[in-house]
């Protein structure tokens, strides 16, 4: 056993793992403040889902007029299809804010750092930083005209989607979001783009 503890290998995975798991609890700590902050300045209210072993930890209710959940969500952690640690999760946070389609348009803005060019605008600032899947074709280009929108947009995390799917807008992103003012921005740049989905005329 005092072999093993002095095992250069076992002390590093070790402290990996402490770390992690620290790193882990330091942001529940701060995504609850800032959850109690958003509650405190909206009528959202909080609420525990259990799943499974999980429990997924939710801010509901109606935000500028429009229905919206916001969840964060402790997934496990696989390397090779193995689960590496029972102790060791990856926090996942999305939003689901509701809207009115009609005319069931499709869209997917991915937030990435890999330019593929999928539908692009034809604003290099923003085709170099979003990969865009749309129907009807013209959609994405009448739909992200407004600069404004276009920058606020662009001030997402990379890795990040937003999907217009059916009756929903669904934001996700890998992590949590740690500041009240940047959870009420993200709110408020769905309110924008999903006021500018109802608007849209072909």
């Amino acid at each position: 056993m005092s072999a093993l503890l002095n095992d250069p290998f076992f002390m590093l995975l070790s402290a990996a793992l402490i770390g992690a798991i620290g790193y882990n609890i330091w942001q529940v700590v701060y995504r609850d403040k800032a959850w109690k902050q958003v509650e405190a300045e909206t009528s959202l209210k909080f609420e525990e889902r259990k799943k499974g072993k999980n429990r997924d930890q939710i801010l509901g209710g109606v935000y500028h007029h429009r229905k919206l959940t916001l969840t964060d969500t402790n997934l496990p952690v696989f390397r090779n299809g193995k689960r590496k640690s029972d102790m060791l999760t990856s926090a996942s946070t999305n939003v689901h804010m509701a809207l009115e389609n009609p005319k069931m348009l499709k869209l997917t803005l991915h937030r990435t750092t890999q330019i593929k060019r999928l539908n692009p605008i034809g604003v290099e600032e923003f085709d170099s930083r979003f990969n865009i899947t749309c129907e009807p074709e013209p959609f994405a280009k009448s739909l992200l005209v407004s600069g404004k929108l276009r920058e606020r947009l662009q001030q997402l995390k990379p890795g990040c989607q937003i999907e217009l799917n059916e009756n929903e807008l669904i934001y996700d992103q890998t992590g949590r979001l740690l500041a009240a003012d940047q959870i009420i921005s993200l709110f408020d740049l769905m309110c924008a783009l999903a006021d500018t989905v109802e608007g849209w005329r072909a």
